[in-house]
C-alpha cells in the first residue's frame, strides 16, 4: 500500500499496482473520489438541462404581394429544445396593414402562429380570422416564401427573427 493525495488533499491509502491488483485499484481510484468528482460536474449539468425555461421566439415580417401587412410574433417554445431536434413555437401573430385601407377593410389583424423550426428553415401554419395558412421557408428578411392559403392563393411572406 502506498499514500496519495485526493481530490481534497486528504491522503488515501491505494494498494501497488500489479497485474493481478489492477482491478483493486481501478476500485480503490474510483472509491477515493474520481468517480465522485465527474459525479459533482455532470450532475448539475444534467439538473440544469432539464430545468430549462421555455424559450421565446420574436418574428417580424412582411406579408402581401406589396408587402402591405406587418407582421409581429412573440412565439413561446412548445417541447424542450434537444439538439438537431425540430423546435415548436405557438403564440399569437398580430398584423397590421400599412397601406391605405379600402372600404371595409380594417387595419390590424390578430391569430395565431405555429411554427416549427430546424435552423434557419421553418414550416409554420397561419389562422387569421377564418383564413388559414400554410408555409415552408427560411427565417431571412431578404427570403421570401409563398403561403398557400387555399381559396385565396399563394401570399408572398417575410419572416425573420426580431
Amino acid at each position: 500500500m502506498r499514500g496519495r493525495a485526493g481530490p481534497i488533499g486528504v491522503a488515501i491509502t491505494l494498494p501497488l499496482r500489479t497485474p493481478a491488483g489492477n482491478a483493486q485499484y481501478r476500485q480503490a481510484r474510483y472509491d477515493a473520489g474520481e468517480g465522485a468528482a465527474m459525479r459533482a460536474v455532470v450532475l448539475p449539468i444534467v439538473v440544469l438541462l432539464g430545468a430549462a425555461p421555455a424559450f421565446g421566439l420574436e418574428l417580424e415580417g412582411r406579408y402581401g404581394y406589396a408587402g402591405e401587412w406587418a407582421v409581429s410574433a412573440m412565439l413561446t417554445e412548445g417541447t424542450f429544445p434537444g439538439l438537431w431536434r425540430k423546435r415548436e413555437f405557438a403564440g399569437p401573430v398580430q398584423l397590421k396593414h400599412l397601406a391605405i385601407c379600402g372600404p371595409g377593410e380594417v387595419s390590424e389583424k390578430t391569430g395565431t402562429l405555429r411554427l416549427s423550426r430546424t435552423g434557419a428553415s421553418y414550416v409554420a401554419k397561419l389562422v387569421v380570422g377564418e383564413d388559414s395558412c400554410e408555409v415552408a421557408g427560411v427565417l431571412n428578411e431578404d427570403r421570401v416564401a409563398f403561403a398557400d392559403c387555399g381559396r385565396s392563393g399563394k401570399i408572398p411572406l417575410r419572416l425573420w427573427s426580431k
